[in-house]
């Protein structure tokens, strides 16, 4: 059986033993359930995916999204996966992933971007995927992760374009050097809504 998310299954009947299986890029904990606090609140690195009018297209081209969101997919944890990061969540056709450091994520970002301009989408004129990179405070529950960092990256993606990687001050003064291929827009103040403070954030942007 395929699947593409965490699933539990009960072997033999349904009080028979209990299985969870997680796809390939997810965390081995995500299937599990737990809903206890599994590691205490403290600085996460989190790259952020959505596509632009996804329920437009699915309701035009439904067919060619169940293609298109899978190839996202796939190219999302490559992304990730070989930059040390984990998918944790998905939250509508989007994900979030996690890294041990700014510096990973935002390569992770660089990556999938330079990969979704690369990738033919099927049966649709724009496939456009924002993305973006924020440091924040955030408490692991099993597989998962909650907490306002969670919340600020999910909030500052919506407000990025689909040409770069909408990056927050907090990631970028924790990263190393910007690969020369790339650069960086004055930093300026982004209001975010639902946020008392706006956060500083920068554009990382491909060089022509």
């Amino acid at each position: 059986v395929e699947i593409d998310r965490p699933t539990v299954f009960n072997r033999g009947s349904p009080t028979g033993v209990t299985v969870s299986a997680v796809p390939e890029g997810l965390g081995s904990e995500t299937a599990s359930g737990e809903s206890s606090m599994t590691e205490p609140p403290r600085v996460h690195h989190f790259l952020v995916n959505d596509v632009v009018g996804s329920t437009g297209l699915w309701d035009a081209r439904p067919e060619a999204m169940h293609s298109n969101i899978r190839q996202l997919q796939r190219l999302t944890r490559s992304a990730v996966r070989d930059n040390g990061g984990a998918v944790f969540k998905t939250v509508g056709d989007g994900s979030c992933s996690v890294f041990e450091s700014a510096d990973d994520a935002l390569a992770a970002a660089i990556r999938l971007r330079v990969l979704l301009a690369e990738a033919t989408w099927k049966d649709v004129e724009g496939f456009d995927v924002r993305l973006a990179v924020h440091s924040g405070i955030a408490a692991r529950y099993g597989g998962d992760l909650l907490g306002q960092g969670v919340n600020e990256v999910s909030k500052l993606c919506a407000l990025a374009d689909t040409k770069g990687v909408l990056v927050s001050v907090r990631s970028l003064d924790q990263a190393g050097d910007v690969p020369d291929s790339w650069e960086v827009t004055d930093e300026r103040e982004c209001a975010v809504p639902g946020l008392a403070e706006p956060l500083s954030v920068v554009d990382l942007l491909p060089r022509n």
